[in-house]
């Protein structure tokens, strides 16, 4: 695992140097004077799309090991278990649960920058999609759907993105199974209680943690 990890890492790095670099460029086209509204839009669209790169991060130990130890202690095996994840990134909770404990596992993840690891690793990530994306409707149901930190990346910039990333994790777990999300304090919940409470799942935690998270755990008890 630390090896799989290190890898992301000097992986990551030199692609983030790459887009800083690009973005750059770009601002720099910003400033030429007589460009055109579509130009300006294009330039801007690009830089959107390298940003995220920017703010890429590769999970630490602790995040993958609470969402780790959650689905052992709650469902006493995981060998078998359908998971899927929510951000994936570099699938390390993916790669753990797979190459370890014999879970079957599926992921989605905005960026491309991870694509080649995750697919030489067959950890079944779909990139370039959105995590609130009708495509993954189609993947059937999962015992268990998990994010982590994607709520204060941007990823989910307001409560419509929000809901309907819950819309889909409601969706592709399957009644009786769970979701767990791993939240940075620092970030914000954007959805309520209500909310996520409407999409079926009952909610069997929520708090703040001595370790800077808040830490929703979630069972799906109708469809």
């Amino acid at each position: 695992m630390k090896d799989y990890e290190a890898s992301a890492q000097a992986h990551l790095k030199p692609q983030q140097r790459k887009a800083e670099e690009t973005i750059q460029s770009l601002l720099q086209l910003l400033r030429e004077p007589g460009l055109s509204r579509k130009e300006i839009n294009d330039i801007e669209r690009s830089i959107a799309i390298h940003r995220p790169l920017m703010h890429a991060t590769v999970s630490n130990d602790f995040e993958g090991h609470r969402i780790v130890r959650e689905i052992a202690q709650d469902f006493h095996r995981t060998a078998g278990l359908r998971v899927f994840g929510f951000g994936a990134g570099y699938g390390q909770v993916l790669f753990f649960l797979k190459n370890f404990m014999k879970a079957k596992v599926r992921g989605v993840d905005l960026g491309k920058y991870s694509r080649e690891m995750t697919q030489k690793k067959k950890l079944g990530v779909i990139h370039e999609r959105e995590v609130n994306s009708a495509e993954l409707l189609r993947l059937g149901k999962f015992d268990v759907t998990y994010s982590m930190k994607v709520f204060e990346t941007g990823v989910l910039t307001n409560k419509i993105d929000a809901i309907g990333m819950m819309n889909v994790a409601a969706r592709i777990t399957k009644k009786g199974g769970k979701s767990y999300h791993l939240i940075q304090t620092t970030g914000r919940v954007p959805l309520t209680r209500k909310e996520i409470e409407e999409r079926g799942f009952r909610i069997d935690q929520w708090e703040n943690d001595e370790d800077g998270y808040i830490f929703i755990k979630l069972t799906k008890i109708s469809d």
